[in-house]
C-alpha cells in the first residue's frame, strides 16, 4: 500500500527535490525515496506499452522529469557557484572535474571509441589536465595534458603533451596538439549528445567548430547525425558524458 501511495504521488508530480513531505530535514532521504520509486512506476509505465501507446509517452516524460528532479539536486549540493554557473557546469555536476588548492582537475574517461548503442568500451583513452582556478574560471592558452589509454589492449600506454587554445566561444572549447594531433572539443550544447570529444590524428586546420559541427551533421536545433566516411581519424566520446541517468552521480 506504502508503495503504491508513493508511485501515485510520483504519477501525480509531487515527488520533487525538497522531498515527499517537505520537510527541510527529511530532504536527502525523501529525495532518495523518489529515485527509489522510480523504477517501479516505470515497470508499470512498460506494461501500458504492451497495450497502447501512452506508456511510451509515460515513460519518456516520467524519467525526463526525474533526471531533471535528481540534476537539479545535484548541482544544488555542488560548493563552488563559480563553476555551478560556469561552462563546466555539467562537468561539475557529472564529477569529471574538482578543485584542489588553487587549481582544477579534470578527468574525461574517453571509453566510447565508435558511434553505437553507447555501451563503454573495454578499453579507455584517459585524458586528465589542471590549470590555476580563482574568482573566475579562465581557459589558459597552453594546456599540459596526460593521456592513459588502458583495458582490455595488449598494452597500457601513457602520452603527455601540450594543448593550445584554438577556440573559445560560449558554446565551445577546442584545444590541439600539434604534436600529437590530438583536438579535445569541450561543449555546452547538451543537444549535441555528449559534452566532449576527443579527436586523433586530426589536422590543426580542422580543429574548429565549424569542420566538428558539419562532420557531426549538426542541425540548427543541435541535434546530430554521424555522417562522415573517413578512416584517417578518429573520435572518442565518453559515457560519463554522455549518460542521461543522473543517479550515477550520486554519491
Amino acid at each position: 500500500m506504502i508503495l503504491n501511495n508513493e508511485i501515485s504521488q510520483v504519477a501525480n508530480g509531487k515527488c520533487r527535490a525538497g522531498g515527499l513531505m517537505g520537510e527541510k530535514g527529511t530532504r536527502h532521504l525523501e529525495g532518495r525515496l523518489c529515485a527509489g520509486v522510480k523504477k517501479a512506476f516505470l515497470i508499470l509505465c512498460l506494461y501500458a506499452l504492451t497495450f497502447n501507446a501512452y506508456g511510451q509517452e509515460c515513460i519518456i516524460n516520467e524519467f525526463d522529469r526525474l533526471q531533471a528532479i535528481i540534476r537539479s539536486e545535484l548541482l544544488e549540493q555542488k560548493e563552488n557557484e563559480i563553476l555551478k554557473t560556469s561552462f563546466l557546469q555539467e562537468f561539475y555536476i557529472r564529477n569529471v572535474v574538482y578543485i584542489s588548492n588553487d587549481s582544477l582537475h579534470i578527468t574525461i574517461p574517453f571509453n566510447l571509441h565508435s558511434f553505437d548503442c553507447g555501451a563503454p568500451d573495454c578499453y579507455s583513452n584517459d585524458v586528465s589536465f589542471s590549470f590555476k582556478f580563482g574568482d573566475a574560471l579562465i581557459f589558459p592558452e597552453y594546456l599540459p595534458y596526460k593521456e592513459h589509454e588502458h583495458g582490455c589492449i595488449p598494452e597500457e600506454t601513457k602520452e603527455s603533451g601540450v594543448f593550445k587554445l584554438m577556440e573559445q566561444t560560449e558554446k565551445n572549447v577546442i584545444y590541439y596538439s600539434e604534436e600529437h594531433k590530438k583536438a579535445l572539443f569541450l561543449t555546452r550544447n547538451k543537444l549535441v549528445g555528449t559534452y566532449a570529444f576527443y579527436f586523433a590524428e586530426i589536422e590543426q586546420e580542422n580543429a574548429n567548430s565549424k569542420y566538428v559541427y558539419e562532420l557531426l551533421d549538426v542541425d540548427d536545433d543541435g541535434y546530430f547525425d554521424v555522417n562522415f566516411l573517413n578512416d584517417n581519424f578518429s573520435i572518442f566520446r565518453s559515457t560519463v558524458l554522455t549518460t542521461l541517468e543522473y543517479e550515477r552521480f550520486i554519491k
